[in-house]
């Protein structure tokens, strides 16, 4: 009996385990697909990575930490721009945080002078993992 008890206690954290594995691919997804929509300029893909109704704020450190507010569509046409040139960057995901529905995600994006860093909260919408709000921030190298 001992045994068939431990069986199924690991059989059933082996499936938790393996849907959590799952949502964290869809998540880190949603994210890799925000970053081609950036580097590609493809507001189709920023869109897909989005929720329709998310904020974007940006922290500006130039004017004492004031902050811009803009809705996605307006932040798209900020994006909008020929795609860049250069090939030396590195986006990454540098933290993930996920308790069921929602998910918390910094990211980094290490452009030739520029840091781009993001906080984005990601939710869980009609089964798909979409980024509902984003905070970011940029410094030089």
């Amino acid at each position: 009996m001992k045994g068939l008890f431990t069986l199924t206690t690991l059989l059933i954290c082996s499936i938790c385990f393996a849907q959590s594995d799952t949502e964290e691919q869809q998540i880190r997804n949603t994210i890799t697909t925000y970053f081609e929509g950036v580097m590609e300029a493809d507001a189709d893909k920023i869109r897909k990575s989005f929720h329709p109704d998310a904020d974007i704020i940006r922290v500006n450190p130039e004017r004492n930490y004031s902050y811009g507010y803009q809705t996605l569509s307006n932040w798209i046409q900020f994006t909008k721009r020929p795609a860049p040139s250069f090939t030396e960057y590195e986006n990454s995901i540098t933290s993930l945080d996920r308790v069921n529905n929602m998910a918390f995600v910094k990211t980094k994006m290490s452009w030739p002078k520029l840091n781009y860093i993001d906080y984005l909260i990601l939710i869980k919408d009609e089964g798909q993992w979409k980024i509902i709000n984003k905070v970011w921030e940029q410094e030089d190298k």
